[in-house]
């Protein structure tokens, strides 16, 4: 899948030892294309076709034809993000992820995972589930999971017009079955009748299991249930689901301000529900009407760039 020579280019300006010893080792797992600056003049000309700069600035040695104030301001406008040596010493991985989207290797993607939840039913969370975890999952090729939190059947399996037939959580960690498949995407769901027979600390196992297993994983389920706090040990970001109704609204206002990491996302919502949600939105979704029922990509694609900022898809 990967392109043949394709590489992360990688302009590092810093003397900083931490940046450049946790560079050298990324080098290992990472196709890195490491272009070497000491001066101005040099990171300037680097930066054609970059993905990250890593740079100290007072360090450089200023060239005649590039200022360091041109350079700065060059900088500041190239949409190629900037960090010190101390930064990206601090968090190699976080500094990476943007410029492993944007240089299209899709392949080297570093696990993520995350949740769609709510206090409010019927606003969209499992469609927003299935259309990132379809889209994500044909334009990478890499594994792909949503695991369902269920308040009763699963919503999963009828939204997907799987029904019945497929194992649920409770036939697969109590019995040995196989998760459903569903359009190359490995499906979690869930019967609560069932489930609740089960020990937590089975299910949370299992759910970790599944994390280990795929690139992507995708909790689905509302912030009530009684395994989300479980569920959202596991996540690295949550997104509280609200759409236009006045009552969604409002349960996703209560819940963004009860749970200060989470970050509000406006499904089929226009300017006057953003203005009521109080929080800017981390995206708006638009109404796709009948078309989000085949997932459509543009949807998948519009979340995907919230899990892996700097997606290019």
């Amino acid at each position: 899948m990967r392109r043949r020579g394709r590489k992360i280019a990688v302009v590092v300006a810093t003397r900083d030892a931490a940046a450049l010893a946790l560079l050298e080792a990324s080098g290992s797992d990472l196709p890195l294309e490491r272009r070497e600056a000491l001066t101005t003049g040099g990171v300037y000309r680097a930066l054609e076709g970059a993905q990250l700069v890593v740079a100290n600035l007072e360090q450089l040695v200023e060239s005649p034809d590039v200022p360091r104030a041109r350079l700065e301001s060059v900088l500041a406008g190239c949409g190629v993000p900037v960090v010190d040596g101390a930064t990206f010493a601090a968090d190699p991985h976080g500094a990476l992820a943007p410029a492993r989207c944007s240089s299209g290797l899709t392949e080297a993607l570093p696990s993520r995972s995350v949740g769609f939840t709510s206090l409010a039913g019927g606003v969209g969370k499992t469609t927003l589930a299935l259309s990132l975890a379809r889209y994500f999952g044909r334009r990478t090729g890499l594994p792909v999971v949503v695991a369902e939190l269920s308040p009763g059947p699963s919503p999963l399996l009828a939204l997907t017009g799987e029904g019945d037939g497929h194992r649920h959580l409770y036939e697969v960690v109590s019995q040995g079955h196989r998760w459903p498949i569903w359009d190359g995407v490995t499906l979690a769901p869930m019967d609560w009748e069932t489930a609740r027979l089960l020990p937590e600390d089975e299910v949370a196992e299992a759910w970790h299991d599944l994390r280990q297993a795929h690139v992507l994983t995708i909790f689905d389920g509302p912030a009530c249930h009684p395994l989300w706090s479980r569920a959202s040990r596991l996540v690295d970001a949550v997104f509280v689901v609200s759409d236009g109704r006045p009552d969604a609204l409002a349960a996703a206002v209560h819940l963004l301000e009860r749970e200060e990491a989470y970050v509000a996302l406006l499904n089929r919502g226009g300017a006057v529900a953003r203005l009521s949600l109080g929080a800017t939105p981390s995206a708006r979704i638009p109404d796709v009407g009948r078309a989000a029922s085949h997932f459509p990509t543009r949807v998948g694609r519009r979340l995907a760039s919230l899990v892996y900022p700097g997606w290019r898809g």
